[in-house]
């Protein structure tokens, strides 16, 4: 059953997104929000990008809050043109808690915005990003993910298999949902709302996965998160397996306190009132994720091989459901139009999988002891060699 969710999904991402092409009523003004913890090594390169934007100058600032930090984040950004803050005061270890600080900053400020666009301090942002996001808006979306996708610099294998988790995450989660109507998932970086949400619902998610946690809350208020694949934001991996193992610790604990609070919120919502993106979030949230459905999915085949051996007919059957979940992550690639690099990643696919689980269990063995750690960036690296 799960593969068949999984192809389901598959099938719906087919139908890409139209892109309007008609000229927008007006441009809506945006308020860019940017939390940011020692990162004055990637922040210059981010805001470079925001200030090419092909959107007029005028309908944009940018906000950028240097987090309890001890390097020169905030001159960085207040020298590229950003608006800096610096906090040093109030709760600390969680990205929330800097998000829900520079969102009073914004809407204190008496700027009278449209939208509020959250980017990652490392986002490479694509020149055409605001346009995609005003048509959005213009449609009448009030809540939008973006496309992030991972860069693919010399960095390691981990890099190829990061881009190869957010392009099949793109699909099923993002492109499929928005297709059947349902609701995309909140990603942390490239993340659109239009100003009516943040006044009204403010950012009421503090987990170490508030992103996720805040498009939840979002559909349990009767709102949905929309997919823009147009408005593109390019980032880097974690530069390798043990600084990877730390993000992913932090992300799998986040998940696990995220499906204790909104799995019956989220069943309750989508049976009561027939709220279908509710009851699906739900079910993901219930159901085993894609890494655990393979390693479940290699058991039973390999019992489904030692039990069949007599019959010709039960070994063509356990055959062609080995095939089939072998050939998921292959026909995902060809349908994102992933470069061939990331197809010879998929060789390596199976150590992927067993660190995921590993890291899967880390999490559940701790519990409510998993912390925030800051993800290290390459640029770091590089600068110590």
């Amino acid at each position: 059953m799960g593969l068949l969710y999984y192809y389901f999904l598959l099938a719906a991402a087919c139908r890409k997104s139209r892109r309007s092409e008609r000229e927008p009523g007006d441009y809506r003004r945006f308020a860019i929000a940017i939390p940011a913890h020692n990162e004055a090594a990637v922040l210059p390169q981010t805001l470079a990008t925001l200030h090419q934007q092909t959107y007029p100058a005028s309908c944009f600032d940018i906000y950028v809050v240097a987090d309890y930090c001890t390097d020169a984040t905030v001159q960085v950004a207040i020298q590229q043109g950003a608006r800096g803050f610096e906090r040093n005061s109030g709760p600390r270890g969680r990205k929330a808690y800097a998000v829900q600080w520079l969102i009073q900053r914004i809407l204190d400020s008496g700027q009278d915005y449209d939208a509020l666009v959250v980017f990652d301090a490392d986002s490479c942002v694509a020149p055409d990003f605001l346009h995609a996001a005003n048509r959005a808006l213009e449609e009448g979306y009030k809540v939008l993910q973006g496309q992030h996708i991972i860069l693919e610099p010399a960095q390691g294998q981990f890099s190829s298999f990061a881009a190869v988790d957010m392009r099949l995450n793109n699909l099923l989660r993002n492109q499929a949902k928005h297709n059947l109507g349902l609701s995309a998932r909140l990603m942390g970086d490239a993340m659109i709302f239009s100003m009516d949400i943040i006044r009204k619902y403010g950012w009421p998610a503090e987990s170490l996965a508030e992103d996720r946690q805040y498009g939840l809350y979002l559909v349990t208020q009767g709102e949905r998160v929309a997919y823009v694949p147009g408005a593109k934001s390019y980032g880097q991996a974690a530069p390798g397996w043990r600084t990877a193992s730390r993000q992913r610790l932090r992300w799998y604990g986040g998940a696990g306190e995220i499906r204790r609070q909104f799995a019956p919120l989220l069943l309750r919502e989508g049976l009561k009132r027939r709220n279908w993106a509710a009851l699906d979030l739900a079910v993901e949230l219930l159901l085993p994720s894609f890494t655990w459905l393979t390693l479940l999915t290699v058991l039973i085949l390999g019992v489904g091989y030692l039990f069949a051996l007599p019959t010709l007919l039960p070994v063509l059957g356990v055959a062609a459901m080995t095939l089939a979940w072998i050939a998921f992550p292959f026909l995902g690639l060809w349908l994102s139009g992933a470069p061939r690099s990331l197809y010879l990643a998929l060789l390596l696919g199976p150590v992927y999988v067993l660190w995921r689980i590993w890291v899967g269990l880390s999490a559940a063995v701790r519990g409510k002891k998993v912390a925030w750690v800051r993800t290290q960036r390459q640029e770091e690296l590089e600068q110590h060699d």
